[in-house]
């Protein structure tokens, strides 16, 4: 089946944990390089539990379709970072 058409080519993941998750679910998508900008909510230090991903995981897992990361906003308790597709 053929995948949706997005206007402006943006995701954005605040889902407690579960973002890498909802990444290999969305692997199609993320191949086909519809999606120029990815911006992800990760909780960092104290308030991250057991099974949420690194920043370094969801690099990594970006990396292999082309994403790199363009920046971070900190904030209280988690960071939010924003990946580009580089191709």
């Amino acid at each position: 089946s053929e995948l949706p058409q997005f206007a402006n080519g943006f995701m954005w993941l605040d889902i407690e944990g579960a973002e890498l998750h909802a990444l290999k679910g969305a692997e199609k998508l993320l191949a086909s390089g519809r999606v120029q900008w990815i911006l992800c909510e990760i909780t960092q230090g104290e308030a991250r539990r057991e099974g949420e991903p690194t920043m370094a995981e969801l690099d990594e897992y970006l990396g292999r379709f082309d994403y790199g990361p363009l920046g971070n906003e900190r904030m209280a308790w988690s960071v939010n970072r924003v990946w580009r597709l580089t191709r």
